[in-house]
């Protein structure tokens, strides 16, 4: 009878554990904030493009209103905006990224785009973020 009733505990023990970490994680991702997006891109791509001050700070703002205008398309909707609408967005982000960088810089951008797509790619997709870079 005790070894039924110490089964029973254990087997309860296990199942609140379990339960607990399941709403711990929940399996959801909180996306990450505008400022953790673009610390992103600072350290995996703008650090590569020999940025100088003004340029950087252009960069900042560019990033920080196409991030901004994505987070807003998704508030609406709830849902991650279409791949038609997310190339859009990415054109009109590139044509004024275009504009700041000199030609050597935005060649060096378009690689490292890339290899950012790419990587995303074999991952499955997962982007963390939208148009997020990560290493």
């Amino acid at each position: 009878m005790k070894c039924k009733i110490l089964s029973l505990a254990l087997v309860f023990t296990v199942l609140m554990a379990g339960a607990a970490v399941a709403q711990q994680g929940g399996g959801q991702r909180t996306p990450p904030t505008t400022e953790q997006r673009l610390k992103r891109w600072n350290d995996n791509v703008f650090s590569k493009l020999d940025l100088k001050n003004d340029q950087q700070s252009q960069m900042d703002k560019i990033f920080t209103e196409s991030f901004t205008k994505m987070d807003s398309i998704r508030n609406a909707g709830g849902e991650r905006p279409s791949r038609e609408v997310m190339q859009k967005m990415n054109a009109e982000r590139d044509d004024k990224v275009k504009a700041v960088l000199s030609a050597d810089q935005f060649k060096k951008y378009q690689d490292l785009m890339q290899e950012q797509m790419q990587q995303m790619r074999q991952r499955g997709g997962q982007g963390g973020g939208g148009n997020a870079p990560q290493q």
